[in-house]
């Protein structure tokens, strides 16, 4: 055996390595969710989470509830245009209100 050989082999040796020089594949735990406030356990927190714009988003995207989680209280199509029509109005309002540059 030559030097080069015998430091593979051996460094090989001390590794997870199979018979092919593989190692073999472990399975990753899945990653832990983020804990947060605003989640559809509760009906109040449900009511919450869609009436933002994003869930808003994502339920009109969704073109089936397969794979999807069952919940106690699912989003609506109807509840997500109610609140993409909320919204326009009151972000107009609020940066009317919020701006205070006038034009001289």
């Amino acid at each position: 055996m030559t030097s080069c050989t015998r430091s593979r082999a051996s460094s090989s040796a001390g590794s997870r390595a199979t018979r092919s020089g593989r190692r073999p594949i472990t399975r990753r735990a899945a990653p832990a969710r983020r804990a947060t406030l605003i989640t559809e356990r509760y009906r109040w927190s449900a009511d919450l989470l869609h009436a933002l714009p994003l869930p808003a988003w994502q339920r009109l995207a969704r073109t089936t509830l397969a794979g999807s989680r069952p919940s106690e209280y699912p989003a609506t199509v109807t509840g997500a245009w109610i609140t993409f029509a909320v919204w326009s109005p009151a972000s107009v309002a609020v940066a009317a209100v919020a701006v205070h540059r006038r034009d001289h």
